[in-house]
């Protein structure tokens, strides 16, 4: 997106000069354009008809140029109205002064014209309006500037908040596998062994597969799976633990990095008893538009415990803001019963 906006910026800027440029030569060449056709041309009568635009051109960037961005944007009012005021009189005059030395020398025209005093007052309206318009385009840009160095600033912001929380995802994920491996080595050294491998598997993704802002979403699912065998290891023969990985080559093929593992993690964390039966189900499915991610496992929440609403959770629902605003839904809590903790969260990036 940066990249575009400075594309824009770069087409942007000719294209408006050449705007400019156009305007002008349309209003100096407008009475040779709407001249009956095998009409005379009067180069003397059309001089004289452009001066008036061609003293509005200057005072119209006077204005663009030098006015309003020293003056007025600087807080001199003052000063900006009075240079003005002196551009008004200088117009108007130099009309008046060139208009008795040439119009004499000029053939009369075959109607008569309006009188002086409408002409100077003709002056005043058009410089008045041709300073009202260089002022308002001159604000409007600055503040165009200011819109895109703003909107610059917010994704930034967003960008860092978004980097933060991924590296906050890091250590609050290690310190969980780290825990459960430790109970692994107080009855099994061997499958201790294998978990650290598989351990040292998620942590290469962890640090080098997720710098990015995007991943490949089959990337995902496998570290999903390296961490639900890394769990399985640890757990007793009663606790059901199922999963369905669905997708298509014609489906979204990327991901936000790490964006399900807390919810994993919480359905470990919560849905297994030490003595009750216990059940895990994982579901994930993909298709052109949507990314449709569903656990739903048996409530076990700690004692003392909100059962889902550590830190993880809250992780998952501020990166959700910052990556896919407006374009997911995330439903989870206890169902009616309170033994099932159901979460379902689905993505149309």
């Amino acid at each position: 997106m940066p990249t575009y906006n400075r594309l824009s910026t770069m087409l942007a800027r000719p294209l408006g000069e050449m705007i400019h440029v156009l305007t002008w030569v349309y209003i100096l060449a407008s009475p040779l354009l709407f001249m009956a056709y095998g009409e005379h041309v009067n180069w003397h009568r059309f001089f004289m008809r452009s001066l008036l635009p061609l003293s509005l051109c200057v005072v119209f960037y006077l204005n663009y140029l030098w006015l309003v961005p020293r003056l007025l944007q600087r807080g001199r009012t003052y000063s900006f109205l009075c240079y003005n005021l002196g551009l008004v009189v200088l117009v108007v005059g130099f009309h008046f002064f060139v208009g008795m030395w040439l119009t004499p020398s000029l053939p009369p025209p075959r109607r008569p014209g309006p009188p002086h005093w409408f002409h100077t007052l003709n002056g005043i309206l058009m410089s008045v309006f041709t300073i009202l318009v260089a002022t308002a385009l001159r604000l409007s840009r600055q503040w165009a500037k200011s819109e895109e160095a703003r909107r610059e600033a917010e994704l930034g912001r967003t960008a860092a908040e978004l980097q933060n929380l991924r590296n906050q995802i890091n250590p609050h994920f290690l310190l969980n596998t780290l825990n459960n491996i430790y109970a692994l080595t107080a009855f099994d050294a061997g499958r201790a062994q294998f978990a650290i491998q598989e351990l040292s598997r998620m942590l290469r993704y962890v640090l080098y597969e997720n710098r990015e802002e995007t991943v490949s979403l089959k990337k995902e699912v496998g570290f999903l799976q390296n961490y639900i065998e890394l769990m399985r290891l640890r757990l007793p023969a009663r606790v059901d633990v199922r999963t369905e990985f669905d997708l298509p080559d014609d489906g979204i093929s990327q991901i936000c990095p790490l964006l399900f593992i807390s919810l994993v993690e919480n359905a470990f964390k919560h849905g297994v008893s030490p003595t009750a039966p216990s059940f895990i189900l994982i579901s994930l499915k993909a298709d052109r538009t949507t990314v449709c991610f569903s656990v739903v496992n048996s409530n076990h929440p700690a004692k003392g415990g909100g059962g889902g609403s550590g830190i993880g959770l809250e992780q998952v629902r501020r990166r959700l803001e910052l990556a896919y605003p407006g374009k997911y839904s995330w439903e989870y809590g206890p169902d009616a019963t309170g033994a099932t903790y159901r979460s379902t969260l689905v993505i149309r990036p």
